[in-house]
């Protein structure tokens, strides 16, 4: 088992700590207990865990959950951890903003998936490591044992605790690095969702083996390369020999629960059990459904709608609330109970909504001195560009984008900058540039559009690759009455340009379409119109992360 000091490094403290824990006294003051209560948990502790189990379809997980009074001291320990605590890119669990679908995203469409899993994960983590870790972190001897009073249950890590997954990933932070290590130097990708472990690549994966690449499957540990076994093992934990599968070509690759062949998705055999259910119910009442689904699951603490309410919160958070199959789902069950379950728009109602139109004018003065340049530089009339019209669209959680040369070089002299939606080409609404990128090609812009009038397009998890079926949406020479214009066609492969990854399109593009969003099946953005066209040899397309890199950039 591996030293504290292994997993951060001897010497001075590499974090700062918290000043309601640099030492006991401040501790105490700030959870507001007395060195009294501090010993009566020490002593009393295993009084103060209920214990209960969670059925799984291989093995129910033990649920150690604390009472009123020890849950809220190690909540407050818990928001001090997490002033320093700074979880690395491949940690997707107990970690916000991250999910077992954001781990299965990196994932997706990868030739070769390897899950594994660690043995006993909750266990392993014994109070002497978490008294190690938090004395390796700079912490004073007395505060290391009043936390791991406060935090231990049984001789190890409850899992139930508030503050037991932070504390997991705190302990595992070297077993993170060390496999990410690993697996860049093997050119894999690596994830770990608290002890699912997932290594993927689109390359040979002959360094996961100890001999040549297996048959997929379930797999003896024999199989994995003595490296890869001894990166979890100098870090403390142990392989679950009974979980270690391999997936490889068109074979179901599943990493967290969830299908990764094209992308994140629950089994279909998932959503058919939903559809089941609701068919009972409708057809032989509340009652019966729920007296079979105790016959099925005698030990289900939840009522049966209670189970399908969840099971659809999970189709909802993995497919999206406007997915069609979820929304019938969901339809089905609104009739049924309540509070209903909410709903979005579908892909298609979203794109009706969240595609506009963007133009923009010099004015008259500003247009007699092109025209009187380009005169004086014999350049002729037809090189003047008094405006343009383009794309624009509403994308989920970034605003309004569309492609930097569809806006004015300068917002100086315009007649007007603005959008419209075809349905209504009288109402335009005034837009400003919020950021832009001449090099990536993309603009944010600032609008006052009311959020009644759009739906925001949905992005892709997954980056788009060759081969792909995609369509581009946009305006071709736009005409009152004229619908959006759909161009489909697969991705060709994806090229890198002065640093900016593009879409080579299979299809023609429209004059007027750039800025436009390319989408993929599932009606996701993928890209941005770019450039193409009758004159263009080629068609292409900027990637969604062009856009997403520039909204998180700082603003102008």
């Amino acid at each position: 088992m591996p030293s504290g000091s292994y997993i951060f490094g001897s010497g001075k403290p590499r974090i700062g700590i918290p000043d309601e824990l640099t030492t006991l006294s401040k501790m105490l003051d700030y959870l507001g207990i007395s060195d009294k209560e501090l010993l009566k948990i020490r002593l009393s502790r295993s009084f103060m865990y209920s214990e209960f189990t969670i059925p799984s379809p291989k093995k129910a997980r033990l649920i150690s959950a604390p009472d009123a009074r020890l849950k809220f001291l190690q909540g407050r320990l818990k928001s001090s951890f997490e002033k320093f605590y700074r979880p690395r890119l491949s940690t997707h669990g107990f970690v916000s903003g991250r999910s077992i679908i954001t781990n299965a995203a990196i994932h997706a469409r990868k030739r070769h998936v390897l899950s594994l899993d660690l043995k006993a994960f909750f266990p392993s983590i014994t109070e002497n490591r978490v008294r190690g870790l938090f004395r390796n972190l700079g912490f004073a001897t007395d505060v290391c044992d009043a936390i791991t009073t406060i935090c231990c249950h049984a001789g190890y890590l409850p899992q139930g605790a508030p503050t037991s997954p932070i504390i997991s990933n705190l302990i595992c932070f070297s077993l993170d690095r060390d496999l990410h290590s690993f697996a860049k130097k093997q050119n894999l990708v690596f994830t770990r969702y608290a002890d699912d472990i997932s290594i993927s690549t689109n390359g040979t994966p002959a360094g996961l083996f100890s001999a040549t690449v297996p048959s997929p499957g379930k797999l003896d540990i024999s199989a994995l390369s003595v490296d890869l076994i001894d990166v979890v093992v100098k870090n403390g934990f142990f392989l679950n020999e009974e979980k270690i599968r391999f997936s490889s070509g068109s074979h179901r690759k599943i990493v967290t629960g969830l299908i990764v062949n094209e992308f994140p998705n629950v089994p279909r055999t998932y959503i058919s059990n939903i559809r089941a259910i609701l068919f009972s119910i409708m057809k032989d009442g509340y009652a019966v459904a729920e007296a079979k689904f105790r016959q099925k699951r005698p030990s289900a603490k939840r009522s049966l709608e209670q189970y399908l309410r969840g099971k659809l919160n999970h189709l909802a958070n993995v497919r999206g609330k406007g997915d069609p199959i979820y929304r019938s789902l969901a339809d089905k069950f609104n009739k049924e109970f309540l509070p209903s379950l909410a709903t979005e728009p579908t892909p298609r109602e979203r794109q009706s909504s969240g595609i506009w139109i963007i133009e923009w004018q010099y004015n008259d003065r500003k247009i007699d001195k092109l025209y009187g340049e380009a005169e004086a530089n014999g350049q002729g009339i037809m090189s003047v560009t008094e405006g343009a019209q383009g794309t624009a669209f509403f994308l989920d959680g970034v605003g309004l984008v569309s492609a930097e040369h569809c806006a004015p070089p300068e917002e100086i002299d315009l007649e007007f900058f603005r959008v419209f939606h075809p349905s209504a080409p009288n109402l335009k609404f005034e837009v400003k540039v919020a950021k832009r990128c001449k090099v990536r090609d993309i603009c944010i812009l600032k609008h006052d559009v009311p959020e009644n009038k759009f739906e925001g397009l949905k992005p892709c998890r997954v980056p788009a690759r060759g081969g792909d079926v995609v369509r581009a949406f946009g305006f071709t020479d736009y005409q009152v009455g004229d619908a959006v214009t759909t161009s489909r066609g697969e991705v060709s492969h994806v090229a890198t340009r002065s640093g900016v990854k593009l879409l080579n399109l299979s299809f023609k593009i429209g004059q007027g379409m750039s800025g436009g969003p390319i989408m993929d099946r599932m009606e996701r953005v993928v890209g941005v119109v770019h450039k193409g066209g009758p004159l263009e040899l080629r068609d292409y397309a900027v990637t969604l992360n062009a856009v997403l890199s520039l909204h998180e950039e700082a603003s102008l």
